[in-house]
Parts: structure tokens; C-alpha cells; sequence
């Protein structure tokens, strides 16, 4: 009897140790998605506002002692 408790606990405790292994590795997955979405999100926005917002030159000191 003592030795069907003694082996059910070491099957829970095998499959609690992969069950944090596959949840850990999930995490870990999920993670990298997520930081590549938002380098390639970042990207995308700078595209776009570089695209949108040309980059323009300050105006010379003349030019602005004229305003």
C-alpha cells in the first residue's frame, strides 16, 4: 500500500515537472512573438513617419532674424 502512494506521488511529481516545462517553453514562445511584433510594429511606424514627415532643415539665422 505504501508503495502505490510512494509511486503516484513520483508520477505527479514527473508530471508536474513537465508540465512546467511546457508552460515555461510556452511562455518563452509567446515571448519572442511578441517582441518580434512589436520590433516589426516599431518599423513599420517609423516607416510611416518618416515617410509622412519628411525630415526638414532648421531655417537659417537670416531667414529667421526675416520672420
Amino acid at each position: 500500500m505504501l508503495n502505490t502512494i510512494i509511486h503516484y506521488e513520483v508520477i505527479m511529481n514527473i508530471a508536474l515537472i513537465i508540465l512546467v516545462v511546457c508552460l515555461a517553453t510556452y511562455t518563452f514562445a509567446q515571448d519572442m512573438r511578441l517582441k518580434k511584433y512589436k520590433l516589426l510594429l516599431a518599423a513599420q511606424n517609423t516607416s510611416q513617419w518618416q515617410h509622412q514627415n519628411p525630415v526638414r532643415s532648421f531655417p537659417s539665422e537670416k531667414q529667421h532674424m526675416a520672420a
